[in-house]
């Protein structure tokens, strides 16, 4: 699944992006690995209808 973040650097600037992972917490998990401290974490949810039409 695809998921849009915003975190924030060890600098305290917010940054926003997008991540594949398989869940919520995978997610969390790699953005603190590199770094990062997730503030909001969102599914997104264009990419997976896309991924549904693509699959017919």
């Amino acid at each position: 699944m695809i998921y849009r973040y915003r975190a924030r650097n060890a600098d305290g600037k917010a940054i926003n992006g997008v991540i594949s992972a398989y869940s919520q917490e995978q997610v969390v998990q790699q953005l603190r690995g590199q770094g990062l401290v997730p503030i909001a974490i969102t599914q997104d949810q264009e990419t997976e209808k896309e991924s549904l039409l693509e699959k017919m």
